[in-house]
């Protein structure tokens, strides 16, 4: 088995994991803990469209789709094994 990545919340995301409990459908909540469960193996393929953030140039920052509006932004920090959770929900305002 290879490297598993040791996953981090920041506040935002402990808040925001807070509101998907209480305000969010059983299916959002499940994709949440499934993609939460796929980054700790493999943070950059897979599920949710990986797509590594181009605005932070100093850092390896990542985000998945939960859904239409809902992102996990994430920071991979490969020499420690770690993932920081920065945010669960990330709207985009609709155009």
């Amino acid at each position: 088995m290879g490297l598993v990545y040791t996953l981090y919340m920041s506040r935002e995301a402990q808040a925001d994991l807070s509101i998907i409990k209480k305000s969010y459908s059983q299916s959002i909540r499940n994709r949440v803990e499934k993609l939460l469960k796929e980054l700790e193996i493999s943070p950059r393929m897979g599920i949710g469209n990986p797509e590594q953030l181009k605005h932070y140039i100093s850092r390896e920052v990542w985000s998945r789709r939960v859904d239409k509006k809902n992102r996990i932004v994430y920071e991979i920090l490969e020499q420690e094994a770690r993932i920081i959770i920065l945010k669960l929900l990330m709207h985009y305002s609709d155009k």
